[in-house]
Order: C-alpha cells, then structure tokens, then sequence
C-alpha cells in the first residue's frame, strides 16, 4: 500500500525532496526512524507558521 508520511532510502549521501500541505502550524519533528541515523544528524525541526 501507498504510505504517504515515509521516504524510502535515498541514495548513500544522496537526498530526497518532500512535498505537503502545511495547513497545520506549530513545530513539527521530521526525523529518521532508524536510531543510528538520528544520531547522525537525520533529523529537523519544522516550523509552520499560520496564515
């Protein structure tokens, strides 16, 4: 099935670019689920700010 709040793996060192509706403000955590990676640094903070 389609899941639609998940990136498969990029390329090694490679990137993907994401695309939503930010219809909800407040700070969002966008992060990696696998623990070695968020050590890393796989992780960011997203603030939606309202109309």
């Amino acid at each position: 099935p389609l899941v639609k709040d998940t990136v498969d793996d990029a390329p090694h060192m490679g990137s993907a670019t994401i695309e939503f509706t930010a219809h909800n403000p407040g700070d969002w955590f966008l992060h990696c689920h696998k623990p070695m990676h968020m050590e890393g640094g796989l992780i960011a903070l997203v603030r939606i700010h309202p109309s």
